[in-house]
């Protein structure tokens, strides 16, 4: 009786095994907790680029028309540490003192962009270009990660239909809401203006010489002929009267 009293007192609360076991098993489920937590960390150190897709295609009155031939180059403006929390800007745009840890308006987005195209036709740096299909797609595969400016530098095919579009600045990968490495985006398409040709000048016309019509009693030339073809016959008919007198 003694023996199996002292075995049932071993599974008191008090009793130390069991406050052992206790906390291993807390221990472990914290452990997991943290592993969970810092689970998407860890998958974000780990993921040093992300992909890019851009669909270049034509909208209009709910109608979608797909248009290939558009050539794209991306730069890479600015670096992101693996930790996706601090921009390094790469050059040459070191020029631009823009900081953009802390986020972007609509507007600074327009105006950084405008002044990182200013940059590239200044200074040509190297970038990864890609062509649309003929189903408006460019893909950009493991591009590092960083914030991009996206510039149009060709057209061909069914493309020349279409203006150039506004460069504009893309960051890979998406941070707002989680960060979303699988980046898509549709620059707006505009259709290119038909130039109308220019109406050809009319020719000026020849004034033309009005010719004298015949039986016309006011044209004085016919008046002339017809007194000397008269004086002719009169003096024809002296000269023969004469004549026929002295034979």
């Amino acid at each position: 009786m003694h023996l199996r009293h002292m075995r049932h007192t071993n599974k008191l609360p008090g009793h130390p095994r069991t406050l052992v076991r206790r906390t291993l098993s807390l221990a472990c489920g914290l452990a997991m907790v943290l592993t969970l937590a810092l689970l998407p960390a860890r998958i974000a150190r780990a993921a040093t680029t992300g992909s890019l897709t851009l669909s270049m295609v034509y909208e209009k009155g709910g109608k979608k028309t797909p248009v290939g031939g558009f050539t794209v180059t991306m730069y890479r403006v600015a670096s992101l540490d693996d930790d996706i929390t601090h921009f390094t800007l790469e050059d040459p745009f070191t020029e631009l003192g823009f900081n953009f840890d802390l986020g972007m308006t609509a507007q600074q987005n327009k105006d950084t962009a405008e002044a990182s195209y200013k940059i590239v036709q200044k200074s040509k740096p190297s970038g990864t270009s890609a062509t649309s299909d003929k189903n408006g797609v460019i893909r950009y595969g493991k591009l590092p990660i960083g914030m991009y400016l996206a510039v149009q530098t060709k057209a061909t095919g069914d493309a020349k239909g279409y203006e150039e579009f506004t460069p504009f600045l893309i960051c890979v990968p998406q941070i707002d809401g989680g960060p979303t490495f699988d980046v898509e985006a549709a620059p707006k398409l505009t259709p290119a203006k038909s130039e109308k040709p220019k109406p050809k000048p009319k020719p000026t016309p020849t004034p033309k010489k009005k010719l004298a019509k015949t039986g016309d009693p006011t044209d004085p030339r016919l008046w002339a002929g017809c007194l000397a073809i008269g004086g002719a016959l009169v003096i024809m008919g002296i000269y023969g009267r004469r004549r026929a007198a002295e034979e």
